[in-house]
């Protein structure tokens, strides 16, 4: 089964399973013995839904989530300011790798014409 297709149903799993959660939470608030076989059902859904991922994560084993991303989720914060601030650290990275290649090519001109004007014979 293609990646893309397994990573979307996996999406819409998890989705389902979330949305299992919310309704068993509402559940559990109004809970009283006439809904006992509801929460029952959604307890029942709720299972499927946490077998179907597992099963799904398993043909999908080649994606690593970083640690800092799950802790960052854990302290129920949105995982896509964490890409959003990764990628700024990521381009200030690059734009001082940057510079540093700029002054390391000045620098490599400047010796060669050091080298030429020292030994115009052996350049």
């Amino acid at each position: 089964m293609d990646t893309v297709i397994l990573e979307h149903n996996l999406k819409k799993t998890i989705d389902q399973l979330l949305t299992k959660i919310w309704e068993i939470m509402v559940q559990l608030n109004e809970y009283d013995s006439e809904n006992k076989w509801a929460v029952s059902r959604s307890l029942t859904d709720l299972v499927a839904c946490f077998e179907e991922v597992n099963a799904l994560q398993e043909k999908i084993h080649h994606i690593e989530v970083p640690m800092k991303v799950i802790e960052f989720i854990d302290e129920g914060r949105n995982p896509a300011i964490f890409m959003a601030d990764y990628v700024d650290e990521v381009m200030q990275e690059n734009r001082a790798v940057k510079v540093k290649n700029e002054a390391i090519q000045g620098f490599r001109k400047m010796l060669l014409e050091q080298l030429q004007e020292t030994f115009p014979e052996q350049t």
